[in-house]
């Protein structure tokens, strides 16, 4: 059963294209300013299958519904100072203390003032004089006779005000009941709007590839999340070696803090093998070769257990090859489809 909330980690080393590829699989295009990101990112995003309601099947989109509440950004920028685990998790604290002040002293301001009854302070020299009274009026002698009037229509009144109030009670009833009818109503109606589009809000946190940062981000390394491990496609061409330490940190990290969780392999700039492998059998080698390299480092860091599940790009490749500079091909798309399932 889907639970429709779900996150995606984004990690890799620095300026392999992490936010790039979100970017792309958003369908945006390459965004050739953009700067590193330090620390984390956060991004709520909306993934939707259209495949139902339009003739192309598989069609998911992935819609960014906002960046990241103002708890996740405060520990984001901890994680950015350089702060350890306890200086982010008070640091993070302090800000929900602060906010729930910050609410506590404009709620204040929103209250009516009190105003202020100046009090007349005496001189020395000011007399006091008496307040002068009313002339007092003799009690007028009741009857016997119109105590009785009084009390039956004391009686009278006080069982209309009775039904009166029974009356208004029932009818208060009658009104929470409906507004909770509605409310369900409602409710089953954003329920069933979610099954009819099926539709998935994730928070995407996009880690920053500095490696001043690595020691923070497993503290948010966590089981119910789906993993993507970037890596740059054309580097491991020409600094393999590089690339693989790389590759095989983020596995043992994931294997050691989110044992069980769905990773996909993801080698970004594909654009620039295409540029130097211009044949399409050279590129399929390539490819091929690279994803025996890969199993084998698979193979080290998980031996035989199945501690992460490496999702395929197809049944020849582990990886996925992605060029950020088209959002829309069939790589791209694939790997949208198949981390829609994987949620």
């Amino acid at each position: 059963t889907k639970w429709n909330r779900s996150r995606i980690m984004i990690v890799g080393k620095g300026r392999v294209g992490k936010t790039s590829l979100f970017r792309a699989i958003q369908g945006l295009k390459l965004n050739m300013t953009e700067p590193s990101t330090m620390a984390a990112e956060i991004a709520h995003v909306k993934i939707t299958d259209n495949s139902a309601f339009k003739s192309k099947k598989g069609e998911i989109t992935f819609a960014q519904v906002s960046r990241g509440n103002d708890l996740e950004n405060a520990i984001a920028a901890r994680i950015r100072e350089g702060k350890d685990f306890q200086d982010v998790i008070e640091g993070a604290l302090q800000h929900g203390e602060s906010k729930m002040d910050q609410k506590n002293m404009e709620d204040e301001k929103k209250k009516p003032k009190t105003p202020i009854v100046k009090q007349n302070v005496l001189r020395k020299d000011q007399k006091v004089y008496p307040k002068a009274s009313l002339p007092t009026e003799k009690p007028i002698q009741e009857t016997k006779v119109s105590k009785t009037i009084v009390s039956l229509e004391t009686e009278k009144e006080l069982k209309e005000e009775k039904i009166s109030m029974k009356k208004n009670e029932k009818e208060e009833k009658t009104k929470v009941s409906t507004a909770k009818e509605v409310q369900r109503e409602r409710d089953f109606g954003k329920v069933l709007g979610n099954l009819m589009h099926d539709s998935v809000v994730t928070s995407v946190w996009d880690f920053g590839g500095q490696e001043v940062f690595y020691t923070s981000h497993s503290l948010f390394l966590v089981k119910n999340s789906t993993y993507i491990i970037v890596f740059d496609l054309h580097n491991w061409r020409h600094n393999q070696i590089s690339e693989e330490q790389y590759l095989k940190f983020w596995l043992g990290s994931i294997r050691t803090y989110a044992s069980g969780a769905k990773v996909f392999l993801v080698g970004t700039k594909r654009d620039e093998i295409e540029k130097e492998l211009t044949d399409k059998a050279g590129q399929t080698e390539y490819y091929i070769k690279t994803n025996f390299q890969i199993l084998q480092i698979l193979k080290e860091v998980l031996g035989k257990t199945k501690a992460i599940d490496i999702m395929r790009n197809t049944p020849e490749l582990k990886f996925f090859p992605i060029n950020n500079l088209l959002p829309g091909d069939q790589t791209t798309q694939n790997l949208k489809v198949k981390l829609y399932d994987a949620l």
